[in-house]
């Protein structure tokens, strides 16, 4: 009889060994997959779960709500705050949640309760309710879509090949943009004067956010658990058969073929939270420069991204009667991050620092131009302006996803990932609230020529800072580099691994390789595997 499935860490990398000949690496085993099924199923569910949150559009909804339970002008005024309080502690939790508990579960449960939080909105009965409950339901919006995008980020980055993990996010991003093109197409027939008219039907509007965020449910049920998370945990068994089911999906025979499954495993004892607080302390103190510049290009990212969104509606109010109407202008614009996706997607080859730093000039470019009011006066100039500088949202967002993502080790990625983004959320935050302080009320009209190009020259240094930092962030990261499951440590004798090879399938042997030791020399750790099943060329894992 053979043994369980064992794992073995091997400075950061986790070693699956499935009896005294065989073992790999996850990483490797997804590499010789390939895309398949699975990946496909994994841009549907989690792109999906992201499409029904951009279709909220907040500000309308807001006004809307304010309108229908009568609040007063500080309940108003709490709709939004209690949002970001919200969006805050849910970056907070998901870190630590996904990276204890899992990464589907906290998936699922999330998309859930963002579901039934717009359900309950569409179907509560305004004169039996109080605007208190309406508060408290934009506040759990605000903690489940937070937990939700980064941890189907995580998910969909550590289930994926190498190659193909650039492409993969862009997909579910581009579903994320067309969530905006449907917000546009939305307001236009449901809520046409953003719900300030007793006309808007925003109830119909949020039972349609509810119902699309319902239908995704059974879908990203259906998604498997992380295997790399599975490695970390120590839970051996069920990460071979999570492989084999991807396996399976992409017709490839699974890797327990010749090796026999006792049911009754005793468990490993789960990781606590101290153990994750503990890692990622380690980590923050030998990777502090590559967190705060990433943090630093994500925040500059997302005061750019929402300051700019923010100031858009002002725009097309400032704009001089034309031919064209706004509503018409803001719909077209919203096609723009699906362009800047597809174009983006085609120009991988170059690298995501590179794609990173040429949005960010196209993005200063049209912003400097948006400072020439005749450019602001016609809505041909105004909307090619607004389309270039939207064109790079996205892949801004993706490129510093990717390298947020493969920039640290799977025991801590989603909890690394949750605070950088938490640190860019507040940026954002500020964007927003300097338009409101650089006008001197809530209307258009307010605003100045001399403070909005200065508002535009802001954005301008936020957006061209984002390109030059994620340029110059040192590494590979975001370009396909192969995961770490651990943090790099000092537990080995030999030194610190140098090199691991394996392709994943049923090769010869998996080789480890460290450091020269004191004579100089290379030492390795083979791994005998079995001599009936194929010969397969060995590729290098960094």
């Amino acid at each position: 009889m053979r043994r369980v499935p064992s794992l073995r860490k091997v400075q950061s990398h986790a070693v699956v060994e499935l009896d005294d000949k065989y073992g790999t690496t996850v990483q490797a085993r997804l590499d010789h997959m390939g895309s398949g099924l699975y990946q496909v199923l994994l841009v549907a569910a989690i792109g999906g779960g992201s499409l029904a949150i951009s279709l909220d559009s907040v500000a309308a909804m807001n006004t809307a709500f304010a309108r229908a339970y009568s609040m007063e002008d500080w309940q108003r005024s709490l709709l939004p705050t209690l949002a970001a309080m919200g969006s805050m502690l849910g970056l907070f939790m998901a870190g630590p949640l996904s990276d204890w508990r899992g990464r589907k579960v906290v998936l699922v449960v999330a998309l859930c309760m963002t579901a039934c939080s717009h359900l309950l909105l569409a179907t509560l009965p305004a004169r039996f309710v109080d605007a208190s409950v309406v508060l408290a339901l934009r506040f759990a919006l605000g903690l489940s879509t937070s937990i939700q995008l980064p941890v189907g980020m995580i998910l969909a980055v550590e289930s994926c090949p190498s190659s193909a993990r650039a492409q993969i996010i862009f997909g579910i991003q581009m579903l994320n943009a067309l969530g905006n093109v449907g917000e546009g197409f939305l307001v236009m027939n449901l809520m046409p004067h953003f719900g300030e008219a007793a006309s808007d039907n925003w109830r119909l509007y949020c039972l349609f956010m509810g119902s699309t965020a319902l239908a995704m449910v059974p879908l990203m049920s259906c998604l498997l658990e992380s295997p790399s998370f599975l490695a970390v945990k120590g839970d051996a068994q069920t990460c071979v058969q999570v492989l084999d089911k991807i396996a399976r999906l992409h017709g490839l025979p699974p890797l327990q073929d010749d090796v026999k499954i006792i049911d009754e495993v005793k468990e490993e004892p789960m990781r606590n939270l101290w153990d994750i607080a503990g890692v990622f302390r380690s980590m923050i103190v030998s990777h502090f420069g590559l967190v705060v510049m990433l943090a630093m290009a994500d925040s500059s990212r997302a005061f750019f991204v929402l300051g700019s969104a923010y100031v858009w509606k002002d725009l097309y109010q400032l704009m001089p009667p034309q031919r064209v109407d706004a509503t018409v202008l803001n719909v077209i614009s919203t096609f723009a991050p699906v362009v800047g996706l597809i174009i983006s997607q085609r120009m991988l080859r170059f690298g995501v620092r590179t794609i990173a730093f040429v949005c960010s000039l196209q993005a200063a470019g049209a912003l400097m131009s948006l400072m020439d009011p005749q450019v602001r006066s016609h809505w041909r100039s105004l909307l090619a302006c607004i389309v270039l500088t939207k064109m790079t949202y996205g892949p801004l967002h993706t490129c510093l996803a990717l390298m947020k993502a493969e920039s640290f080790p799977t025991e801590i990625r989603v909890c690394a990932f949750a605070v950088i983004s938490m640190v860019a959320e507040l940026s954002g935050v500020m964007g927003q609230v300097l338009v409101e302080g650089l006008k001197e009320n809530q209307n258009a009209s307010s605003w100045t020529a001399h403070r909005l190009n200065l508002f535009f020259l802001l954005l301008m240094c936020s957006v061209l800072l984002c390109g030059l930092l994620t340029y110059a962030t040192p590494g590979q990261s975001g370009d396909g580099r192969k995961l770490r499951e651990y943090l790099p440590g000092h537990e080995l004798k030999l030194g610190a691994i140098r090199r691991v090879r394996s392709d994943g399938s049923i090769t010869d042997f998996l080789e480890v390789q460290s450091d020269s030791d004191s004579d100089g020399e290379q030492a390795s750790m083979p791994l005998r595997r079995p001599s009936t099943v194929p010969n397969l060329k060995r590729s290098g894992m960094d």
